[in-house]
């Protein structure tokens, strides 16, 4: 999912962006559904 999500930003960027400014990616790193990771 995130490759392809990385391929979309990168064409958005090469048609201009979003009013002429580049798309940045960020993400935080997904520790799963353990549920003692939750909340």
């Amino acid at each position: 999912m995130r490759a392809a999500v990385e391929l979309a930003v990168q064409d958005i960027n090469a048609a201009g962006g979003v009013n002429d400014a580049d798309v940045v990616l960020e993400s935080n790193q997904d520790d799963g559904t353990d549920p003692d990771k939750a909340s």
